[in-house]
């Protein structure tokens, strides 16, 4: 190896967002536009002492002997494009993503190979459009020299790198260009990093204010902030800050909370505010009277702890929805395939083919291969038809790998409960598994419904009843949310409640549409209440969908209750189900 050059460089790679759609919807004008764009760039790169030496299409690759140089082109380069797009409509504008980093890099002629190149490429995929992606290598260069703003993206673990990198933003193109980001003093580290160093969203919760009440009432607002932070603290998907003050720095989401008490009534309001953003991005109020203020605590921490969890996701989803799959480091897949999870059925396509490039880089990983169960699980959810014994199996043996991963999982055990009950009707083995995961994390709300689920099967159905619909009601945007309505029609259908079944399913009809299987559970339930007519629209609608559905193929709706089992089936029947 000793006639091998190498040298110490700075590499600047920059790419076109979205060319491929762009070249479908115009080619012409793509072209143009872009013989406008590398026009600026390339300038820029030679004006700033930089050489291109490689690149394809959309996408440039040049090398500085210096970062302060390299930085400054990017900086000047974006800030001219930006004004170049602003004269533009549309459909003629062009922006791009740029990365920066520093390393040892191989000399082959006039190519430039190695990690150095590699982590530059890696950084461009993971800026924003029209921003700058830096490593630390070339940030703790320049930081001090240029009077430009860095916001800090904490570590990220880059495809193909062995070890994480440190990343920073250009804070102009950090926030989109957004006018709120606070101002700073050049020349010094500016703001607190808007994740912590392993990617989670930091959440502070700050005192809840009373006014009016009595000791009761403070006592109440005490102890509801510490069960909320108790909550907060079991969540895998969030670290708990420890100081609430904004100006600290230590937190990116701040829970702010208050109670106002007028005899034995109690409005509690409370609202999450993004620090970096600095803006209010979720707020629910409660009202309630103060009668059992424990119950009360209970209910209210677990109601928060459970919205804010799929909040932060939705909020994270936003970063992370237009990147590139393989550029994202495994919590950012995750966390991408989660938001798709949120967002609705609609996006489980998209969900799936994150959730792939997971698992296979990552095939040990509990929560990628639980991930992909649900995945899986939700896609058969439209379809009223019975799984093939082969699509059963390999569920329910993801399920199961997942809880081996990892044991302490409560999420894999949410998971393999949920297979458990609805794919084999064990619904022994499904409680003995949702309630291992509620000891890990007792405000999980998913797992709070299962054991209920469970419950209404084989234990106490009045308390099981009870404590499904808690559940439902306590997290109003859990992706869970119409399997469970669905399973609380058939807890009330087999406790002989056939109107309120047929009104839990009416709404589950309005509610999700597409979502074909229900119609099996209302054909019958509509049946058994009385409201024949709604029962055979009900069946008409699967059989116009799914003109080979029988007796001998539906999907099916497991009962421990043998007596509920005929009974439904008989509904089934009268509702116009053919025959085997």
């Amino acid at each position: 190896m000793s006639g091998v050059q190498r040298k110490l460089t700075t590499i600047l790679a920059a790419d076109v967002v979205g060319f491929s759609k762009m070249m479908g919807n115009d080619e012409d004008a793509t072209v143009d536009a872009l013989k406008s764009c590398r026009a600026i760039i390339d300038g820029s790169i030679t004006e700033h002492n930089g050489r291109i030496f490689g690149g394809a299409g959309d996408s440039v690759i040049a090398d500085f002997s210096s970062p302060v140089q390299a930085v400054l082109c990017a900086h000047e380069f974006q800030d001219f494009l930006a004004d170049r797009n602003n004269q533009f409509e549309e459909n003629r504008r062009m922006t791009f993503r740029v990365g920066i980093n520093m390393g040892d890099v191989i000399i082959d002629g006039d190519n430039l190979f190695g990690d150095g190149v590699n982590v530059a490429a890696r950084l461009e995929a993971m800026a924003k459009p029209g921003g700058v992606c830096v490593s630390s290598k070339v940030y703790d260069e320049v930081r001090r020299k240029l009077d430009l703003f860095f916001v800090n993206g904490g570590s990220q673990q880059l495809k193909n790198i062995e070890e994480p990198i440190d990343v920073y933003h250009l804070g102009a193109a950090e926030d989109g260009a957004d006018d709120e980001a606070p101002a700073q003093e050049t020349g010094q580290e500016t703001v607190a990093p808007a994740r912590s160093k392993d990617g989670k969203p930091r959440v502070a919760v700050g005192a809840i204010k009373v006014v009016g009440g009595d000791e009761e009432t403070a006592f109440l607002a005490e102890g509801l902030r510490d069960v909320i932070l108790g909550g907060l603290a079991r969540q895998t998907a969030l670290t708990v800050a420890a100081s609430a003050d904004q100006g600290s720095g230590e937190a990116d989401f701040v829970l702010d909370g208050g109670i106002r008490a007028a005899g034995n009534k109690l409005r509690l309001t409370f609202n999450l505010k993004d620090t970096v953003r600095d803006a209010q991005v979720w707020s629910e109020r409660y009202d309630r009277t103060a009668e059992d203020i424990f119950d009360l605590e209970d209910e209210i921490s677990q109601s928060i702890v459970s919205e804010l969890r799929i909040r932060l996701k939705a909020l994270e989803f936003e970063g992370l929805e237009n990147a590139d799959n393989e550029s994202l480091s495994l919590p950012e897949m995750l966390s991408k395939a989660a938001g798709y999870f949120v967002s609705g059925y609609a996006n489980l396509a998209a969900a799936a083919q994150v959730l792939a490039i997971a698992v296979e880089r990552n095939p040990d990983n509990s929560m990628a291969q639980a991930m992909m169960t649900v995945c899986r699980y939700w896609e058969r959810e439209f379809s009223p038809l019975a799984l093939a014994p082969e699509a059963r199996e390999a569920l329910l043996e993801q399920a199961r790998l997942a809880v081996r991963l990892d044991q302490s999982s409560y999420f894999a055990h949410l998971v393999v409960a949920i297979a458990e009950q609805d794919l084999l009707g064990n619904f022994r083995d499904a409680q003995m598994h949702a309630e291992t995961a509620l000891a890990a994390n007792p405000n999980f709300t998913q797992a709070q419904a299962m054991a209920a689920i469970a419950k209404c099967h084989i234990g106490d159905r009045d308390e099981g009843i009870a404590e499904l619909r808690r559940a439902i009601a306590a997290n109003k945007e859990d992706p869970h949310r119409h399997r469970h309505q669905r399973e609380l029609a058939l807890a009330l259908f087999m406790d002989g409640q056939h109107d309120e079944a047929a009104d839990a399913v009416r709404r589950l009809l309005q509610q999700a549409p597409e979502l074909h299987r229900n119609y099996l559970a209302a054909a019958s339930i509509y049946w058994l209440a009385g409201a024949e007519t709604q029962a055979r629209d009900c069946m008409a609608d699967l059989l116009r969908d799914h003109p080979k559905l029988d007796e001998s193929n539906i999907r099916a709706t497991q009962f421990a209750d043998q007596e509920a089992a005929e009974r439904f089936i008989s509904g089934l029947r009268a509702a116009g189900l053919p025959g085997a």
